[in-house]
């Protein structure tokens, strides 16, 4: 899957099915320092975090950090634990590998050629539908945050 989104909408291209969602993005305000540190502090409280050593990532130093939920019927039961590495100098991450309670790696997401600030010109965020591929437009603004629908009723307000 590629995802590309522009600020205004989000394009995701799905080449096994040939078909493109587009996504208008709703207009959320900036998150604050303070939804910042309420978000660490929610994870924090819910989560064991060890700090197992140091290693290097793509040429980058990195923190390879441990984490495990610390109830297992939390809000998450379907993780055992995740492994995440903390770009040192930028604190981004890097990569994440979740393992499930049984200790099976079921999802693996690398960030790689990290460049913070590089100057990225806003063409780079363009997506050109390719050729014989079909378009469908998901409207989420018709579907309430407030509600959540059921399936039927959210089958009705998308186009596919």
């Amino acid at each position: 899957m590629i995802i590309v989104s522009d600020g205004e909408f989000t394009w995701n291209y799905i080449p096994a099915t040939n078909e493109v969602i587009k996504m208008e993005l709703p207009d959320i305000p900036e998150p604050t320092k303070n939804d910042y540190i309420n978000a660490i502090g929610e994870f924090l409280n819910s989560t064991n975090v060890t700090l197992l050593r140091v290693e290097n990532i793509d040429g980058r130093t990195a923190y390879l950090l441990e984490t495990s939920p610390k109830e297992k019927d939390g809000a998450y039961p379907m993780i055992g634990r995740t492994k995440i590495w903390v770009d040192k100098e930028t604190w981004m991450p890097l990569r994440y590998e979740i393992y499930d309670s049984d200790g099976n790696l079921t999802a693996k997401i690398e960030i790689r050629d990290l460049k913070v600030n590089y100057g990225i010109p806003d063409s780079e965020f363009k997506f050109e539908i390719p050729d014989g591929v079909e378009v469908k437009t998901l409207d989420i603004k018709e579907i309430k945050s407030s509600e959540k629908p059921n399936p039927k009723e959210a089958r009705e307000k998308t186009s596919f």
